[in-house]
């Protein structure tokens, strides 16, 4: 008997297998490559407008569907989204209450890469759907889809995107978020959003972010399915120590402030390079290291991938800065052009900030020109100058030792009342032949650069005014007629700058000095061997006073 029992379920469970095992093979034959896949191609392409290929579609018992190779194509040919699998399986077998039919799926999708021109973004998703429908009624359905560790690459000059986490739920007709969370850097990014969507349109009702002490808000919508065709308005408090953070590409400077900006943009989304956008920049007060500027003002306009700036403002130490400027932010190796004027800027808080000494007052005008990429400083080329006018400038405390040092204390005391200078900018150098220092003391004629690597190589001649001498013994002031101390050299880093003195020895110094020294000796011994002076001597006696004087001097110059 146990035995017939044993038989009838063997062969049971054998025709189960069998049925599943034909089931499965019609379902991996048939039914999925021939219904189900085209079905799921045909969905996706008359609902994103873009061409959809599955290479694969397989049905795994108590699985459910696996679609592999899943890849989404612009009109033109072009990558738009790749999903190298997606799992679909029911958690529950559908329910039919009356004309009602409910479900539950679960899709996990994995290796997904979207990509937009050279912006990519990577991870994967785990999706939970509910569905609920009727015959009379339209689909309804709840998704949720939680987000696991995407990144956002190829953003240009922004920092890349990473550990993206967080919970989006999606209707049928509305879509919002529970707290998205991404970091860019070490820094925490905070997203909430929310909205509405169709098959034509998609409304952004709601976007904030938030980011270290950044935040921003927008609201907007995409039209046009195909292109993505966005119109967005957006308010965004920008603190400026967070831009160093989020744009690493750019060596940046110490920044502070808050930058407030209100933005409009428009395009399709599909190409970059058309969208078009407009801002108005504004700060109270900000600062780059230890420089102070304040109410800046600027607009800007995004066309073709470049920002335009046709005007940019802030009040600078009692001045002023007007520039204009253009940067290709689309661009890899983001092009720049600007224009810059500076005038009527008072100095004495200027140096007082920037080297924290107090060195006197003066008026400063300048103005430049200067294109390159931001990306690498050393294409940067431009030229421009500058005047100081209406100065009393004293020379740095340290000038002092070098002027002792080359036996003119004078030059320690001298008061600058002017200065000017033309400069060109080339191969990460700044470079001038012509500043030129003026003071009732001495006039400083300099030249030389200074590099990105803050090095320095330049040179100051001094030209001390008429009726200025210095006071030394006749040895000192041998030494300086002969070994003239036209100027200093000072070079090497900024933070450790070296000084040597610049020497002139001329010929015909040598020659003056040789005679006047030749001519004093002579008289001198005259008058100590004959008493009545050089006419009294004889000619015998005068020759071998000379024959000695000149025997003396050459063991001198010897040593």
């Amino acid at each position: 008997m146990a035995k017939k029992i044993i038989l009838i379920v063997s062969i049971v469970l054998a025709v189960l297998i069998a049925a599943i095992a034909a089931v499965v093979f019609y379902l991996n034959n048939v039914y999925v490559p021939k219904h189900l896949k085209p079905l799921a191609i045909e969905l996706a392409e008359k609902s994103l407008q873009k061409k959809v290929s599955i290479e694969k579609a397989v049905y795994f018992p108590f699985r459910g569907v696996v679609f592999s190779g899943i890849k989404i194509m612009n009109q033109d040919a072009t990558p738009f989204l790749e999903i190298e699998k997606i799992d679909l399986n029911l958690k529950s077998l559908p329910k039919i209450k009356g004309a009602q039919v409910s479900a539950q799926a679960r899709l996990l999708v994995q290796g997904i890469v979207f990509r937009q021109q050279q912006l990519t973004v990577k991870g994967s998703s785990n999706v939970e759907v509910d569905i609920l429908t009727d015959k009379k009624e339209k689909l309804n359905f709840t998704a949720r889809a939680m987000l696991d560790n995407l990144e956002v690459l190829g953003l240009g000059v922004i920092t890349d995107i990473n550990r993206i986490s967080g919970t989006i739920v999606c209707t049928q007709d509305s879509f919002s978020s529970e707290k998205i969370s991404a970091f860019i850097g070490a820094q925490e990014l905070a997203v909430i959003f929310a909205g509405t969507y169709d098959t034509k349109s998609v409304q952004l009702k709601q976007f904030s972010a938030v980011y270290g002490k950044t935040s921003l808000v927008a609201h907007g919508q995409i039209s046009d399915m195909q292109s993505l065709q966005m119109d967005a308005v957006a308010e965004a408090a920008l603190d400026l120590p967070d831009v160093g953070k989020i744009v690493s590409a750019i060596p940046l400077p110490a920044l502070s402030g808050v930058c407030n900006i209100k933005a409009a943009l428009q395009g399709p989304l599909t190409n970059l390079e058309t969208l078009t956008a407009n801002a108005q920049l504004s700060m109270s007060a900000a600062g780059v290291d230890k420089i102070k500027f304040s109410d800046f003002k600027a607009n800007a306009e995004l066309k073709e991938g470049t920002v335009y700036c046709p005007l940019l403002k802030c009040v600078f130490y009692e001045g002023s800065i007007n520039a204009t400027a253009k940067m290709g932010i689309l661009f890899a190796d983001l092009p720049m052009e600007c224009v810059v004027d500076v005038e009527q800027v008072k100095v004495e808080p200027l140096i007082k900030d920037f080297i924290g000494q107090e060195l006197g007052a003066g008026v400063l005008n300048a103005h430049a020109g200067l294109s390159g990429s931001i990306i690498n400083l050393k294409t940067l080329a431009g030229s421009g100058w500058f005047k100081l006018l209406d100065a009393q400038l004293k020379v740095p405390a340290r000038f002092e030792d070098i002027a002792k040092a080359i036996n003119l204390p004078r030059l320690s005391q001298m008061i600058i009342t002017k200065a000017s200078a033309t400069f060109n900018i080339a191969s990460g150098k700044v470079e001038t032949q012509d500043l030129v220092l003026l003071s009732k003391v001495a006039e400083v004629n300099g030249k030389g650069c200074v590099d990105l690597d803050q090095n320095v190589d330049f040179e100051l001649r001094f030209k001390l005014a008429q009726g200025i001498e210095e006071s030394s013994d006749n040895l000192a002031q041998l030494s300086n007629i002969v070994s003239q101390i036209t100027g200093i050299k000072i070079y090497d880093k900024i933070t450790q700058l070296k000084w040597k003195p610049i020497l002139s020895v001329g010929k015909d110094v040598v020659k003056d000095v040789v005679t006047d020294k030749i001519t004093s000796e002579v008289e001198k011994k005259l008058k100590e061997l004959i008493p009545g002076g050089a006419e009294d001597g004889t000619a015998a006696e005068k020759q071998e006073i000379k024959q000695q004087i000149q025997e003396g001097l050459k063991r001198l110059f010897k040593k």
